[in-house]
C-alpha cells in the first residue's frame, strides 16, 4: 500500500500517516521502498515480525502452546508433562485447589 493510499482509508492527513510510519518504521514494524512501476512513490509493508505476530494471534495460546512443545527435547517435553500431572493433581477433579 502506498501511503497515500493508507492515509486515505484511515482517513487522516498524509503528514499524520507519514509521522505514524515513521514511527512504526522506526519501531521495525513496517519498511518503506519503492513503488515497483512509478519511482516517485512509496510503499509500506509489514515486516516479519509484525507477520509473525498476527500468525501468533491467529493461531491462539493452544497454537502457541502447541509450538512451544513441538520445539522442546523429548526431556524437556517429559518434565512438562510431569509439571502438568502434578497441577492437575494440585487442581484435583473439580478444579478446586487441594493443599
Amino acid at each position: 500500500m502506498t501511503l497515500t493510499e493508507l492515509s486515505r482509508t484511515l482517513s487522516m492527513s498524509h503528514s499524520t500517516a507519514s509521522g505514524i510510519v515513521d514511527r512504526l518504521q522506526a519501531r521495525g514494524l513496517l519498511d518503506r521502498g519503492e513503488h515497483t512501476t512509478d519511482r516517485r512513490r512509496t510503499t509500506i509493508t509489514v515486516t516479519g515480525t509484525v507477520s509473525d505476530y498476527v500468525r501468533q494471534l491467529e493461531t491462539g495460546p493452544a497454537g502457541r502452546l502447541a509450538a512451544a512443545f513441538e520445539r522442546a527435547s523429548p526431556r524437556q517435553r517429559c518434565d512438562i508433562i510431569k509439571g502438568l500431572k502434578t497441577l492437575r493433581k494440585l487442581l484435583g477433579k473439580d478444579g478446586e485447589s487441594k493443599t
